[in-house]
C-alpha cells in the first residue's frame, strides 16, 4: 500500500509539471518548441510506468480511473499526434 501511494503521488505531480506547462504556452508555441514537447511526452511516459505498477487491489478501488486505457499501455506518440499534430 506505501509503494502504491508513492506511485500515486508521483502521477499527480507528473501531471501538475504537464499541466503548468501546458498553461504557459500556446498551441503554437508549444508545437514550435522541442523541449517543452519532449518534457511534456516524459512527463506522461512516467505517468504510464507508476500506474502500471500500482497494486490490483487499488486499482479496483477506483474503478472509474481508466487504468488500461488511458494512463497505462497508452500510446503516447498517437495520442500527442492527435491533439498537436505533428510533435
Amino acid at each position: 500500500m506505501r509503494r502504491d501511494q508513492e506511485y500515486l503521488l508521483e502521477i499527480l505531480e507528473l501531471a501538475r509539471k504537464a499541466v503548468q506547462i501546458g498553461r504557459s504556452l500556446s498551441v503554437e508555441e508549444f508545437r514550435s518548441k522541442r523541449d517543452y514537447q519532449l518534457a511534456v511526452l516524459k512527463a506522461f511516459e512516467d505517468i504510464g510506468d507508476a500506474a502500471a505498477k500500482i497494486s490490483p487491489a487499488v486499482r479496483a478501488e477506483y474503478l472509474e480511473t481508466p487504468w488500461r486505457e488511458h494512463l497505462f499501455g497508452m500510446d503516447i506518440s498517437r495520442w500527442i499526434l492527435s491533439k498537436f499534430g505533428k510533435y
